[in-house]
């Protein structure tokens, strides 16, 4: 008898049955016009233009017009894309607006720069963009000329130009502003557009023929300090403690301190708000300025009208959430919160917020470093005094040395407070806050400290710039003149032999 042969066991899976295909919308079907050229498409009313150019697929959206503007436009773009054009980077070109060109540029340039400096950066940037906007717009990147770059330089040399439109002007401004602003927001355009042409978002540079203001020379520089002398120095912080009995009591650092430390160190006022307990070495009495990470902790209390409407914001968020969606939303929510920057608003997550106690804590991160040169700061008897002082008051809640109430950096505006102690300790001239920084440089030249030495403190990188902040004086000429004396004496006696 034949073995028959048994045949594998077959598994059948159960078949899911097939989900019924959704209606396809009749207003959303994209269709070729007929008799037409070849790439164009309507969709719901609107005309787009379809091809492939270099190997990448091009979707310009024509928009809402006639069907004989909408065949222009595909014949040319048709002739383009026959004679080599890439539509592509066409394509990009158009769609690349000043203001868009400008925001990626400070996106892109953020993490490279310094806090001040990008600020400065923006600045430039919106006054700029205010005064393109007024002539046009949403002004493609590619139609700005040289003609247009000219007129603006003009006219903030003459016509100081306010993005907020305000027709009020400092006495100092009604004949444009500072040549040095002005040449500064000439290099950051000359930037961005030297990064557009790099990036392909315009054929032709505009800013490459635009002229640059020339470097003042020394004398100019000079002439626009105003150091002050020893009896003013005194007056200014007598005038400095009287305001500090005048204002509220709070947790904010006394101006007599911060005058005293930007007099007594030279340090500029971004080193100063800065400064942590860990830069100090009171041992060796130095202070340390180098590039850091710094982080910043702030707490602040929220009135139950706050937390109430920051409920239904982080109502079913995570703890790690961001706080807010949007500055739109921000802005819509109708209230002030102890934090002003935007992005750090768009920072808070929704565990940042204590609903017991209502207290919100903010938490970030800077990269931070210094203007100038790196180097170490000495500081003298009475500065070291000042800091132990401030080391008992604020080591324990905060890691800055000038603290603000929230227990963040120093965020008073200093230089409106200097203005008010000036006026009363009626001081003549315009007096910026880096002339503090001048007058520390005067002050150790009139002792007859070295230039090497001032240079040194200062952190300067030539001497040159040394001279600018401390330069020579006659009366320190007419004391060395007379160390010159024995020896013409001596000369005088051996000729009478």
């Amino acid at each position: 008898m034949r073995k028959l042969e048994k045949r594998p066991k077959q598994h059948h899976e159960p078949q899911t049955p097939e989900k019924p295909k959704a209606a396809a919308n009749p207003f959303n079907k994209e269709t070729r016009v007929p008799d037409a050229p070849k790439g164009l498409y309507l969709r719901n009313g609107s005309y787009r233009y379809k091809s492939m150019n270099n190997g990448k697929k091009v979707c310009i959206n024509i928009g809402f017009v006639s069907l004989e503007e909408a065949i222009t436009f595909a014949n040319k773009r048709n002739l383009e894309q026959e004679a080599g054009i890439d539509l592509s980077k066409q394509h990009r070109q158009i769609k690349t607006t000043v203001k868009k060109a400008i925001g990626d540029f400070l996106e892109r340039k953020r993490l490279g720069l310094r806090e001040n400096s990008f600020q400065r950066y923006r600045a430039a940037f919106e006054t700029f963009l205010y005064f393109i906007e007024r002539k046009t717009p949403d002004m493609q990147l590619s139609k700005v000329t040289l003609d247009h770059l000219d007129e603006y330089v003009r006219r903030r040399l003459r016509e100081p130009i306010i993005p907020t439109g305000k027709q009020s002007f400092r006495r100092e401004q009604i004949g444009g502003v500072d040549e040095q602003t002005v040449a500064f927001e000439i290099v950051v355009i000359k930037a961005l557009f030297k990064d557009a042409l790099e990036r392909e978002l315009i054929d032709k540079n505009p800013a490459h023929h635009l002229k640059s203001i020339p470097k003042p020379d020394r004398d100019t520089l000079r002439s626009k300090h105003n150091p002050l002398e020893d009896d003013q120095i005194k007056d200014l912080l007598l005038a400095a403690q009287q305001l500090d009995e005048q204002l509220p009591p709070n947790s904010n650092a006394k101006l007599y301190d911060l005058f005293l430390f930007f007099i007594g160190t030279g340090m500029r006022e971004d080193e100063v708000c800065m400064l942590e307990w860990s830069d100090i070495d009171f041992n060796r009495g130095l202070i340390k300025v180098d590039k850091k990470t710094v982080h910043e902790v702030r707490t602040a209390h929220l009135p139950r009208a706050h937390l109430s409407r920051l409920k239904k914001i982080a109502k079913d968020k995570s703890p790690d959430m961001p706080l807010f969606d949007s500055e739109q939303q921000i802005a819509k929510l109708g209230i002030k919160l102890f934090i002003r920057e935007s992005d750090e608003l768009r920072k808070l997550t929704a565990g940042c917020i204590n609903w017991k106690s209502g207290i919100i804590t903010s938490k970030t991160v800077h990269e931070w470093r210094p203007k100038g040169r790196q180097g170490a700061v000495p500081i003298s008897a009475q500065i070291k005094s000042l800091l132990l002082r401030l080391h008992e008051q604020t080591h324990q809640r905060s890691n800055f040395v000038f603290a603000h109430h929230d227990g963040g950096r120093c965020r008073i505006k200093i230089l409106d407070m200097l203005k008010r102690v000036q006026k009363m300790a009626r001081i003549p001239g315009r007096l910026r806050l880096h002339d503090l920084r001048h007058t520390c440089a005067m002050a150790l030249r009139r002792k007859k400290v070295p230039l090497e030495t001032i240079m040194g403190i200062l952190r300067h990188a030539n001497i040159e710039e040394t001279l600018i902040y401390a330069p020579y004086i006659d009366e320190e000429g007419a004391a060395a003149i007379i160390k010159l004396d024995d020896i013409l004496v001596c000369s005088r006696k051996c000729d009478t032999r």
